[in-house]
């Protein structure tokens, strides 16, 4: 995937990840989504620190004062900053900042998370189809080239006025 720019991108961080060979501290603006303690949270966050060296390798660093999330490198699992404990699930959807399109935080990212992509919407317009005044029953199944046709949908009425 060719991407320059991490702005409006959403990715999910992979449970272990790899580190970097330099520091870096970069300039993101960011929503985090995760779980912990089985409890689940959203946050916003402003920067990601990198380092070569220390437990924490790569920590997100909050802009609301609270703990930071950070990649304990011994333990190849996320941790909270008090409590030391499993994050899971991080979600990041980034909104902008000065590093969004840092080739190498791109290229971090890349390897090390999944790109969330939004759901494609199809939008049909019925006054296209010309129809005369009625109620009409409408499904919808879904096709693609290379698999299976779905079922048909729930039905939904439709009606035309004379």
């Amino acid at each position: 995937m060719a991407i320059s720019d991490l702005t409006g991108t959403v990715w999910e961080l992979n449970s272990q990840v790899s580190t970097l060979s330099s520091a870096y501290n970069w300039d993101i603006t960011c929503q985090i989504s995760y779980t912990w303690d089985g409890d689940d949270y959203s946050r916003p966050f402003e920067r990601i620190n990198a380092t070569t060296s220390g437990r924490y390798r790569i920590t997100f660093v909050p802009s609301d004062q609270g703990d930071w999330l950070g990649y304990n490198l011994s333990e190849t699992q996320w941790q909270n900053e008090t409590e030391e404990t499993l994050i899971e699930n991080i979600v990041v959807s980034i909104s902008g900042g000065t590093d969004a399109t840092n080739a190498t935080l791109i290229a971090w990212l890349e390897a090390n998370a999944t790109q969330v992509l939004p759901e494609p919407t199809v939008v049909y317009d019925l006054d296209n189809l010309n129809l005369s005044a009625g109620t009409y029953t409408i499904t919808v199944k879904a096709k693609a080239t290379g698999y299976a046709d779905s079922i048909n949908s729930n039905s939904i009425s439709y009606t035309i006025l004379p």
